[in-house]
């Protein structure tokens, strides 16, 4: 409601009901009631139709869900309509796999979807809650069997995405800063990367000048890696700043009303 405020909305892998042009309009409407009807109002614009945007002073902003196989969204493709009497979303497997199998055992076990990395958990609960961590990998593994190699119009499964969740999946580490430097190398005007996706908050600057950012997330997420071992409840955010065509970019930390954020640390 304030003057010279806007909102710029990415879609990520757990919203992808916004291909749906009427979920857009809708939301549009209730942040600003005086936009006019369309996929962008005045000052909402939610963007479903590219995974990030490219920002003055060469600035890139990712959700992240689009560098790992089972998060990523067809955006020249979002509905799936042949064969169908209506339209579906055409959602990534791993969207799938949170709706039929995270979200059914997080009733027993509430912090199944705060615990990162993953992998680390299994072989922790394997000696401490064997019979859950036992069923827990047996209902992943039927399922993927079944929703990747069993034929569904409502759904799309090629062999080569198959492959890349399961070469994914059986890393032992999974993070996004590889692929933050790769853009960086590949385009020259490019000078920062933000990315969130992942949950956790980073950092960084290299040598040649430019920089990748996690913005991490608010939620309490519990660390297994030896980095940053702990529960850890981090309200980040990157702040960038552009003057004259040039950015200033950091990641920050909120604290509160009176000092609202300080520069995060790693």
């Amino acid at each position: 409601a304030k003057p010279n405020k806007r909102i710029t909305y990415l879609v990520g892998n757990h919203d992808a009901d916004l291909f749906f042009q009427k979920v857009r309009e809708r939301i549009i409407k209730e942040w600003d009631p005086e936009a006019e009807s369309g996929s962008s109002g005045g000052k909402v614009t939610i963007i479903a139709d590219r995974d990030h945007i490219r920002l003055e002073g060469g600035v890139d902003v990712y959700h992240g869900n689009q560098f790992e196989a089972m998060h990523i969204l067809n955006f020249s493709k979002p509905l799936l309509e042949s064969g169908l009497s209506k339209p579906v979303l055409n959602i990534p497997w791993g969207s799938f796999y949170i709706l039929k199998i995270v979200n059914r055992m997080k009733w027993e076990r509430d912090y199944l979807d705060k615990v990162r990395p993953l992998k680390v958990l299994l072989l922790v609960g394997a000696i401490s809650d064997p019979w859950f961590i036992i069923r827990y990998v047996f209902l992943s593994i039927y399922y993927f069997l079944k929703t990747r190699f069993v034929y569904s119009p409502k759904r799309r499964s090629s062999f080569k995405v198959t492959m890349d969740i399961f070469k994914q999946e059986v890393a032992f580490f999974m993070d996004l800063e590889r692929n933050a430097r790769k853009l960086l190398d590949q385009d020259p005007e490019l000078k920062t990367v933000i990315i969130g996706h992942t949950h956790k908050p980073i950092s960084k600057g290299y040598p040649d000048g430019k920089q990748y950012i996690n913005t991490g997330t608010w939620t309490k997420m519990v660390h297994l890696d030896l980095r940053s071992i702990g529960q850890q409840s981090c309200p980040t955010f990157a702040l960038i700043k552009i003057r004259d065509g040039h950015a200033l970019c950091d990641l920050r930390y909120w604290v509160g009303e009176h000092s609202p954020h300080r520069v995060f640390s790693n």
